[in-house]
């Protein structure tokens, strides 16, 4: 009897590792996509810089979520950076929808398509983070797994909610 739970033990341990490398692993590519986001920023500034040099405050709020963003070592200092990020996106495209030199500048064009193009990469990785989250929080949850989670120390992983961009702090 011991010996089958023993052996119960190990499959449903060696399950529950590869159901929380899943959204781990879909995290790193949430992770990517963020700091493709946070590497367009020096783009947002050079082109500010050209058409608005009384934008000072944009190019300092971008210069600010991009040092917030790369100092962030933990998954949840990530998630808090993220709302700086965006916010400092979300002025600079209110203010380049204000200004008609803007965009007509090829940069500036060829700018918002890097950034909407990686809007929705981001859009799709939280969605395939979300999913394996959704999947390993679950194997956790079923009998008798859930008895070997708590043993083995095993918990469930937060989802990654997008921050609403049209919300001023």
């Amino acid at each position: 009897m011991g010996f089958a739970i023993a052996l119960v033990a190990i499959g449903t341990y060696n399950d529950l590792t590869y159901s929380i490398s899943q959204p781990q692993a879909a995290w790193a590519q949430v992770e990517n996509q963020l700091q493709r986001r946070a590497d367009l920023i020096p783009s947002l500034i050079r082109v500010t810089q050209a058409y608005a040099r009384h934008e000072k405050d944009i190019i300092s709020l971008l210069n600010q979520s991009r040092r917030a963003y790369l100092q962030a070592n933990t998954q949840q200092e990530k998630l808090q950076a993220l709302a700086l990020v965006d916010r400092a996106i979300s002025n600079f495209q209110n203010y380049a929808a204000t200004d008609s030199q803007l965009q007509a500048s090829q940069l500036f064009i060829n700018l918002q398509y890097e950034i909407a193009g990686t809007e929705n990469r981001i859009a799709v990785e939280r969605m395939r983070y979300n999913q394996a989250t959704s999947a390993y929080n679950l194997q956790i949850q079923q009998f008798p797994n859930v008895v070997f989670a708590k043993v083995f120390g095993f918990k469930p992983m937060p989802f990654y909610e997008s921050s609403d961009r049209n919300t001023e702090e």
